[in-house]
């Protein structure tokens, strides 16, 4: 397969991805993106923030550059999750979402 083939095949999926996340921001509000249905069911902010982190991190890979979502943004964001799962399973990172929890967060 020709590189301009495979960057072709890239840019129709990230056009995909984007219309997909941008549609989300449009028409979600930051109480539902926030919203908990209960144990093991991670809110779609999870979802939206791993989308944000990879697609920095392929931008870094190909180009470099840093992460965007670096240590300052998260404080200015302040997740209420702030495990965003690369260290362990997700009910270790549902378990973070309180301190009044009983069972272990150990992996």
């Amino acid at each position: 397969m020709s590189n301009e083939l495979i960057l072709d095949s890239l840019r129709r999926r990230f056009r995909a991805l984007f219309s997909l996340y941008e549609e989300c921001m449009e028409t979600t509000s930051l109480e539902q993106i926030n919203h908990h249905l209960g144990e093991n069911v991670m809110p779609i902010a999870f979802s939206l923030f791993h989308y944000v982190n990879m697609h920095d991190a392929s931008f870094m890979m190909l180009s470099g550059e840093m992460f965007i979502a670096n240590d300052e943004w998260m404080r200015r964001i302040a997740p209420s999750i702030p495990d965003q799962g690369s260290t362990g399973p997700p009910v270790r990172c549902t378990c973070s979402r309180s301190a009044t929890r009983t069972h272990s967060t150990s992996t």
